[in-house]
């Protein structure tokens, strides 16, 4: 979902706290060999997203997308989708994937569950 440049996340890839860039590399080539990241149904951030979906992202700031999840999030809003955002600080890729073991994975959920039960209830 990354757009060309690089922000602050994209500069810490190299040391990773879950991954690691060569790694990223890997799991992108593996996910589409052949296709472009600019294609919008790999990533996106780069269609059309008038008519999107409701939105629920949760990136640490520790998370070498984050850069691209808050951007896309942003996209997502100014295409007029309802759209929440949640990055705590200091926290890695996949975060939310160890209960009990990070405190703001259980954030993550409740603010997921609550986004969910918001949006789909109409």
């Amino acid at each position: 979902m990354a757009r060309a440049g690089g922000g602050p996340s994209r500069r810490q890839a190299p040391r990773g706290i879950v991954y690691d860039s060569p790694f990223f590399a890997l799991i992108r080539s593996a996910y589409l060999p052949t296709t472009p990241w600019t294609e919008p149904l790999a990533s996106p951030i780069y269609g059309d997203l008038a008519g999107y979906p409701p939105l629920f992202l949760a990136t640490g700031t520790h998370d070498p997308i984050i850069d691209s999840a808050r951007e896309f999030a942003s996209l997502v809003e100014k295409a007029g989708s309802p759209t929440d955002g949640y990055w705590p600080a200091g926290m890695p890729h996949g975060f939310y994937f160890f209960p009990g073991v990070h405190p703001e994975g259980d954030v993550a959920f409740e603010r997921c569950r609550e986004f969910l039960a918001k949006h789909l209830s109409h």
